[in-house]
């Protein structure tokens, strides 16, 4: 026996072949019991949050499965589509060519081929974690089966007035030329808040009203930063004014007194 535990000689080993057994997937008669994995992005690789979250979930599936339940831990992954074309998009670039070198469909080509790749060392991670998840059942967001079940949700809940359309102020990425979340911005007040603004997002950012509106607006903005120094200046000599005030009150009470 070595003296030491390693755990790659051991644990790949008997996980493949739990895999190839099907011990993970759902058996027996018992009460069913299923947990759907958050997707992770097909963008990276898995980060200690993930790691966490499975180890959780991988504890109750298995706890579960040991009392009889028909357990189902449903995986796959998020198809991520901005920050995936942005990564696409900067192999492009170190290439020096653009999506539109290579045209819609070619570019989508390049899109799943990474996605083939990066995909699969995210599952390859949450083996290697010992995720006890039916593979058998593995999904990617963009499957067709899953994106039709998907319209035709969306679709129903419109229908029932669950869902509606409106116009809404939006963070517009001029080089991706779409719109993206807030959580995907720059957290600066001369960038976020000026891709934010109506006009911008809807004008060609090559157009001169364009550069134009955005320059009235990084102006508008270092004019709000001036404000918010002379307010912060203010509000310090107040304060020390207060102090000076109080010190000096405290003094006449203190003498009055004697």
């Amino acid at each position: 026996m070595e003296k030491t535990f390693d755990p790659k000689s051991l644990e790949a080993k008997w996980y493949a072949q739990w895999e190839a057994s099907g011990l993970f997937a759902p058996s027996g008669d018992g009460e069913p019991y299923c947990i759907l994995l958050p997707p992770p992005n097909v963008t990276g690789t898995l980060h200690m949050g993930h790691a966490f979250q499975m180890t959780i979930m991988d504890a109750l599936i298995r706890y579960q499965r040991m009392h009889g339940r028909r357990t189902l831990w449903q995986g796959g992954t998020d198809h991520a589509g901005i920050a995936t074309q942005k990564i696409v998009e900067n192999q492009l670039a170190a290439q020096g060519k653009t999506r539109h070198d290579l045209g819609r469909e070619k570019f989508i080509e390049r899109v799943w081929e990474w996605k083939a790749e990066s995909g699969s060392t995210i599952t390859s991670q949450m083996r290697r974690l010992g995720a006890s998840m039916d593979w058998s059942r593995e999904r990617f967001t963009m499957d067709q089966g899953l994106s039709a079940a998907v319209r035709k949700v969306f679709v129903q809940w419109y229908r029932d007035g669950l869902l509606y359309r409106g116009k809404r102020l939006v963070h517009w990425d001029p080089v991706l030329m779409t719109a993206v979340l807030p959580s995907r911005t720059v957290s600066s007040p001369h960038v976020a808040r000026s891709h934010a603004s109506p006009f911008i997002a809807l004008m060609s950012p090559s157009s001169a009203v364009f550069r134009k509106r955005r320059a009235t607006v990084e102006s508008m903005e270092r004019a709000s930063v001036k404000r918010a120094l002379v307010r912060r200046i203010f509000a310090r000599r107040r304060s020390e004014l207060s102090a000076r005030g109080s010190s000096l009150l405290r003094g006449w009470l203190a003498s009055s007194i004697a």
